[in-house]
């Protein structure tokens, strides 16, 4: 059996300082502790034996808290903080990149950790930031509602009849509300309002 730690960057603070400092990200202290807190889990997880130190790849937060947005980097400075512990971004989401520095940046950072790297891929659901930067691609964020575009049940599919394996993944069955100028948003997405950044409207 094989343990993983799976975290979302996120800088700390309680809601009234995501008010107060708003928006949350842009604050040097507090990011420096994110950073900190996560290079002792690491370290932790490293020395417990964990198998896998992994985390998302995100962008333009409006909630100004979550800050996944370079997991490559990341994993660079946490594995020159390790011992034998491996990493993995869930997942790149490959329309906001560019597919041959993609590949480059996975090789050479699987050298920098002499193969201490495991390479996951994503589709990219939100809106707000896979519109813009998978724009060059012509894509849009996935609706999660296992419609023809949401192509994640089809993959599995393939990969289950020709692999054998059975995936425990399922494509989800809830599509995101569509709200004004065609804007798909989470369900929980108004916990957030007055938290974040300001998010511009259509």
């Amino acid at each position: 059996m094989k343990f993983m730690l799976f975290i979302l960057p996120t800088v700390p603070g309680t809601l009234e300082d995501r008010k107060r400092l708003r928006p949350i990200g842009r604050n040097t202290e507090r990011y420096q502790q994110m950073l900190d807190e996560m290079r002792k889990l690491a370290v932790l997880a490293d020395d417990a034996g964990f198998d896998v130190f992994a985390t998302t790849e995100h962008h333009f937060h409006s909630e100004g808290y979550e800050t996944s947005v370079a997991p490559l980097l990341l994993y660079a400075d946490l594995a020159a903080r390790t011992r034998r512990i491996k990493f993995a971004p869930l997942g790149l989401v490959l329309p906001a990149w560019d597919p041959i520095r993609a590949a480059e940046e996975l090789a050479v950072l699987d050298q920098l950790t002499k193969g201490r790297l495991y390479a996951g891929f994503a589709r990219g659901y939100q809106d707000r930031w896979v519109n813009v930067l998978g724009q060059q691609y012509h894509v849009t964020g996935a609706p999660m509602d296992g419609s023809a575009i949401d192509q994640h049940g089809e993959v599995l599919s393939l990969l289950d009849n020709e692999t054998g394996m059975h995936s425990c993944l399922e494509p989800k069955t809830q599509a995101s509300p569509v709200g004004a100028g065609g804007k798909r948003r989470h369900p929980r997405a108004q916990k957030n309002t007055g938290i974040g950044a300001d998010e511009p409207e259509a």
